[in-house]
């Protein structure tokens, strides 16, 4: 049984940040950040669950758990996956969605994802809450491809994880990763059943149980001329249809986003220096457009991933940005103009 205790309006801590980027022509505030407080009982027959914030520039219209037991029992690892589903007031927007964007307080949860909606108006927030052992949660959604690639959502507390490759009834490999995701290609190559068991491990040594992915059936094994995304310690690799690797190239995948790899054939991150244009790449290697902050200066970033110098116009408001692509505030420009507070010339 799952009950709602308290729910409706509920309000959020906003933490504003100085530079208005607009969504649109529309003069909405940025929202950067929000603060949520969790109180909840779990046991295996229930679980009451509020969420309370403490402003009225969002509104937490409900919250549904997803992944309720089969036979209605919590079990002693098993986490409650929560989506929570948040509407900001017409005059602001939802600056981001990442795991930074939020503090959590009272009851323990930890941030699965989240996806902004309707302009940037609405997140749908998902969590999972501490299991009844509560030391460490079983992960769960456990996927499974026919080329080999396993996935799942977090463990509760989980600082790493177990897996066990299974051809039929027979172990043919044990492997340890941080990651919510491994590749098994390379070790699937004879046709077959194929499933995997994962457990969580805690950084104090806690295990969860052994979960059991559904099986999957190969009839020639997978072949090493897929093209695919490959993890090995170093980082991540990826392999074209001839067995290569990208190297020392841009590489854009079927959702249209741009990755770049160095000279050893590995994703990067960070700042990216190519051709003597400077572009920014995500921690997932996504390169990024539009406005970013890195360690408290913002920069601007063109539709082609460039960064931005000199004057630029954005939303009818002109900012400018050093050779460095560092946006200036609250001072005078090399050319004589004064900006304000958020970085926009004052006409």
């Amino acid at each position: 049984m799952i009950k709602k205790t308290r729910w409706g309006i509920f309000c959020l801590f906003l933490c504003m940040v100085l530079l208005p980027v607009k969504v649109n022509a529309e003069d909405r505030e940025k929202i950067s950040k929000v603060k949520l407080t969790f109180d909840y009982d779990l046991d295996s027959d229930d679980l009451e669950l509020s969420i309370e914030s403490g402003s009225n520039n969002y509104t937490v219209t409900d919250w549904e758990v997803v992944n309720e037991p089969d036979d209605g029992k919590w079990g002693n690892y098993e986490s409650p996956k929560v989506e929570i589903y948040i509407h900001c007031e017409d005059d602001y927007y939802f600056s981001g969605s990442g795991e930074s964007n939020f503090t959590f307080s009272g009851n323990a949860v930890k941030y699965v994802d989240a996806d902004r909606e309707d302009d940037k108006t609405l997140i749908v927030l998902t969590v999972i809450l501490k299991p009844i052992y509560g030391k460490i949660g079983n992960p769960s959604d456990l996927e499974f491809t026919d080329a080999g690639k396993a996935s799942w959502v977090q463990g509760y507390n989980a600082s790493k994880y177990e897996l066990k490759l299974y051809s039929g009834s027979t172990n043919t490999l044990t492997v340890t990763t941080k990651e919510s995701s491994y590749d098994f290609g390379d070790n699937m190559k004879s046709a077959g059943t194929y499933t995997y068991k994962i457990r969580a491990v805690s950084s104090g040594s806690y295990n969860s149980e052994w979960v059991t992915s559904e099986e999957v059936k190969i009839s020639q094994g997978t072949t090493s001329t897929t093209t695919k995304w490959v993890q090995d310690s170093t980082g991540w690799r990826y392999r074209n249809g001839d067995n290569s690797y990208q190297v020392n190239s841009w590489f854009q995948d079927e959702d249209k986003i741009w990755y770049h790899f160095n000279s050893s054939g590995y994703m990067q991150t960070g700042w990216l220096q190519d051709n003597g244009t400077w572009y920014y790449l995500s921690s997932s290697g996504a390169m990024k457009t539009g406005w970013i902050q890195d360690n408290g200066t913002w920069y601007y970033l063109s539709s082609s991933g460039a960064m931005k110098t000199g004057w630029i116009l954005d939303v009818e408001k002109w900012y400018y940005l050093e050779s460095s692509g560092a946006m200036l505030l609250n001072c005078q420009t090399p050319d004589g103009y004064q900006l304000g507070s958020d970085g926009a010339w004052i006409q």
